[in-house]
């Protein structure tokens, strides 16, 4: 019975997860249109606008700094609920919690980047987004597979 609980609320925590970025995404399209073009445009308006000024160092670390603790703190959360799943290998969910750990680092980096240094770095950021959000959304899947299996080998075995 608590297994079912747990799992329950895990489940509910995933599928809140799943919303989480599904308004990330949005987010994004809103202030870019999901192009390298808006991402540049939004660092470094000063370019196509002479009127408007680029970003400034404090502002973009107004925003970094909780980013990256949110993004860190969400990406660990997932990482550690990955680790009980039995249906993928170790080497694969080390190298999946790796990956989107990483993304999330340079990602958050990238602002600064495309601010003071070259607007090219736009791309990568692009690329760092989509591995980020497509990354947690396969850990999601991973760990709500496991758990709805988990779930269901408890159920035939306590009706045998």
């Amino acid at each position: 019975m608590l297994k079912r609980h747990l799992i329950l609320a895990l489940t509910f925590f995933l599928i809140l997860s799943l919303f989480f970025i599904a308004s990330g995404v949005v987010l994004f399209y809103l202030k870019t249109d999901f192009s390298v073009l808006g991402l540049q445009k939004y660092y470094r308006p000063d370019l196509f606008d002479p009127t408007a000024g680029a970003k400034t160092w404090i502002g973009l670390a107004k925003v970094a700094v909780p980013h990256m603790f949110a993004m860190a703190l969400f990406w660990f959360v997932i990482s550690h609920f990955l680790l009980f799943a039995q249906n993928v290998s170790e080497p694969t969910k080390l190298w999946l919690s790796k990956m989107v750990g990483l993304s999330l680092f340079f990602y958050n980096l990238c602002p600064f980047l495309i601010t003071y240094l070259d607007v090219r770095w736009a791309y990568l950021m692009f690329a760092l987004g989509l591995i980020f959000q497509l990354g947690l959304c396969a850990m999601i899947y991973i760990v709500l597979k496991d758990a709805f299996n988990s779930l269901s080998r408890s159920t035939k075995r306590s009706t045998s």
